[in-house]
């Protein structure tokens, strides 16, 4: 995901199963092209925070839920080395977070579609929640704690403190400030690297 910095954020979208939606305004030019000729294809292969960086509401059907190993030790190894860092008090077993107070994933789950980033392309996973909006039904609210592509199968997998219902229908919320934060320096990034070649002959190798 990425963005040309701004001293002001575009205002929210929310993208919503089966409604009509603007023109992905965040493809580039060349994205925008191939996906013009190929119609709904190339939108199913893409993630809508991929056609529009300023999304930051979806709603999605939870596909499915699964326990990690250790309830909180981490089933991956991306989602483990991030709670081994914090390194005191693991999950609590009840609310899903660790004596710091910051959720500690417990869950992996699959859904229909995100507007979280997973991390790649050098950019840090997103960070949200996601809240089930089936009326009648109890309300659940979890925590998103690291987002990944699965390698297997290339599924978007999110590492969330609390289970939610396979089949239940969700709003999946981004933490648009910590997102905004992430695209500038990313940006910002690319900028300072394509300069220090350019001006330098130095390429970079590492982040």
């Amino acid at each position: 995901v990425r963005s040309v910095a701004a001293s002001a954020p575009a205002p929210a979208r929310v993208l919503r199963i089966g409604a009509s939606r603007p023109p992905p305004s965040g493809l580039s030019t060349s994205t925008r092209a191939v996906a013009g000729r190929m119609g709904a294809a190339a939108e199913a292969a893409l993630l809508p925070c991929q056609l529009d960086s300023y999304l930051r509401e979806c709603d999605a059907e939870v596909l499915g839920c699964e326990p990690l190993a250790g309830a909180g030790s981490g089933g991956s190894r991306k989602a483990g080395k991030k709670k081994g860092k914090k390194g005191k008090g693991g999950a609590d077993g009840g609310s899903g977070s660790n004596v710091t107070g910051a959720p500690v994933a417990r869950f992996a789950v699959t859904l229909s579609r995100s507007c979280l980033y997973p991390e790649g392309g050098g950019q840090p996973a997103d960070h949200g929640d996601v809240v089930t909006s089936d009326p009648g039904a109890p309300t659940v609210a979890a925590r998103v704690c690291d987002v990944q592509t699965r390698a297997e199968d290339g599924a978007t997998i999110h590492y969330v403190d609390e289970a939610l219902p396979v089949g239940a229908a969700v709003r999946v919320r981004l933490d648009w400030g910590r997102r905004f934060d992430l695209m500038q320096q990313h940006t910002a990034q690319h900028a300072f690297s394509g300069l220090i070649e350019r001006r330098l002959g130095l390429e970079t190798v590492s982040w």
